[in-house]
């Protein structure tokens, strides 16, 4: 925001539900003071709402809300907090809700009743849920807070053109729309207004745009990315150490790479071809080619630093798009970060969750592994929760209890993930935890550096490393390439790919057993499975 603030290219940031700690010493301090509470100051970026007027003097009024869910889900927020209930935490759903109506009301009402808006608008990073639609958040908000027109949603990725929705306690219509995810549709909602501030939802020019590369590219933005690659590319932005891709790819491929003069080299550096799409889909709760591939390439990249690695997990959440064939067939180090781009290392300050190595007692492995079939399955505004595993296998069974739901786990083959044949360390039906898998007993695990975040973080799990020793803090179970820097999930990913490529067998292109999308490490059963995974229809 700093460096977007002295180039004078920030947007205005409409947060009207954020809270800062008050403390000037604490690590949001510098945030708070970019808000502008009276929402006149042209020198601070965040405010509590936003007017903006059209042309032909239309007053548009903007509010900005991070639903309960997605507070919970962002525990780097930390001490910056959103609305809560009286003495509640960011888990307590429907009280922090209640809190987020009482919030948005008069905000919504000084843009009607002060500013004299004409219509308002809501960017809400709360979702939807098409199982039920009164179970999504920005459905919720529709129905409970008087004054809002449009509510554009975010967060649980699903498809959603528009939904009608009469407030509770005026019956005004609102309408939603939530356009999936990965930037693969794009809503337009029309409406039109009367002299008498009357507001219509024109149906018939509302409509969700596919973005394919039938959609013309708009010429002005184009040298705006490629300023923004050669930055990466070019700019030294740890002094005397490189530019940030160099050192990224130069990690991956264990030699020096530098950018050949043409931007983009590094960029769209090519680890391997494809011959098929590796696909994901985050917003059902299934097993994915892509879960796995990512998943195999985090086991892979820990055993190369200590063989007794045993397990790997990620979240569906985390993994944000599958890799594509494309035109070409190339998957380059961008197809592999778009993949997984989410997070900070915590120590460098770099782009990119770290891979981190723990470990984890039997009790606690299963509560990661119950996220499956306990929440994900449960409901799509929980989809996100879904975890998969490389180098175990389990079998769920949706019909138990909630948190005891995962009845069998047992070891996959060493040399291969999908092979579910070793032997059986938990059986339900068998008195649980089996014999040499005791109380004592710690799994050496890798996973993302999210998981620590967010997972130990909400469930209190110890931080232990593959030992069982405590780590006194996150940065200590990170691992590091053999140059120092910390090796970041996506390129766990990008070297597995490459090593994958460059077997014989191969022919430089990725193996054809992630094109399939068939369940190979979760066997579900009971009335919650059945999730459709098929890309032709899974927008139902």
């Amino acid at each position: 925001m700093e460096a977007a603030i002295k180039k004078g290219k920030l947007p205005p940031i409409v947060a009207t539900n954020v809270h800062f700690s008050g403390d000037t010493k604490a690590p949001d301090a510098l945030l708070a003071s970019y808000m502008d509470e009276g929402g006149k100051d042209p020198v601070k970026p965040i405010r509590r709402w936003l007017v903006i007027q059209t042309a032909n003097g239309l007053k548009v009024g903007i509010v900005g809300a991070l639903g309960a869910s997605a507070a919970n889900y962002a525990p780097g927020k930390r001490p910056v907090t959103f609305s809560r209930g009286p003495g509640k935490n960011d888990a307590d759903f429907q009280d922090n809700l209640q809190a987020l109506y009482r919030e948005l009301q008069p905000v919504v009402d000084r843009l009607r009743n002060r500013e004299k808006v004409d219509v308002v608008i809501l960017l809400a990073h709360a979702g939807m849920d098409t199982e039920d639609w009164k179970r999504g958040e920005s459905y919720q908000i529709a129905e409970n807070v008087s004054g809002i027109d449009v509510i554009l949603s975010g967060h649980t990725h699903l498809m959603v053109p528009y939904v009608s929705v009469r407030t509770k306690k005026t019956g005004r219509e609102v309408i939603i729309t939530e356009p999936g995810c990965y930037n693969q549709y794009v809503s337009k909602i029309a409406l039109t207004v009367d002299r008498r501030g009357r507001v219509r939802f024109d149906s018939a020019n509302s409509l969700v745009v596919p973005v394919t590369n039938a959609v013309s590219a708009d010429p002005a933005m184009g040298g705006i990315v490629d300023a923004a690659i050669r930055q990466l590319e070019d700019v030294e932005d740890i002094p005397g150490r490189g530019s940030y891709l160099s050192r990224a790819v130069a990690d991956i491929t264990g030699r020096p790479v530098k950018q050949d003069g043409k931007p983009g080299s590094l960029y769209f550096y090519t680890f391997c071809k494809t011959r098929f799409d590796v696909f994901h889909e985050q917003v059902r709760a299934a097993e994915s080619p892509m879960m796995r591939l990512v998943t195999d390439a985090l086991l892979a990249q820990a055993r190369l630093q200590n063989p007794a690695v045993e397990i790997s997990l990620t979240g569906i959440g985390y993994v944000r798009d599958g890799v594509w064939k494309g035109q070409k067939g190339l998957i380059s180090l961008a197809d592999i970060f778009r993949s997984l781009p989410l997070g900070i290392s915590p120590g460098e300050g770099t782009l990119g969750h770290p891979l981190a190595l723990v470990g984890l007692k039997r009790e606690h492995l299963k509560l990661l592994l119950e996220y499956t079939p306990s929440m994900a399955y449960v409901s799509g505004a929980f989809s996100d929760m879904y975890t998969t595993p490389a180098g175990i296998c389990m079998e769920v069974d949706t019909a138990r209890k909630p948190m005891d739901r995962v009845t069998k786990i047992r070891y996959a083959a060493r040399n291969d993930n999908d092979r579910c044949d070793g032997a059986v360390i938990y059986d339900a039906s068998a008195g649980g935890w089996q014999s040499g898998i005791d109380e004592k007993k710690v799994f050496a695990v890798a996973l993302d550096y999210y998981h620590i975040l967010f997972g130990f973080g909400a469930t209190n799990i110890p931080l232990l490393r593959p030992d069982g020793t405590p780590a006194a803090k996150p940065a200590d179970v990170i691992l590091r390439w053999p140059s120092g820097n910390d090796v970041k999930s996506y390129q766990a990913l990008a070297a597995h790919i490459q090593a994958l490529c460059s077997a014989p067998e191969s022919q430089g292109y990725l193996p054809g057993r992630y094109a399939d999308l068939t369940p190979r490490r979760i066997a579900c059963s009971g009335p919650l499975c059945g999730q459709d995974m098929n890309p032709a229809t899974r927008y139902r």
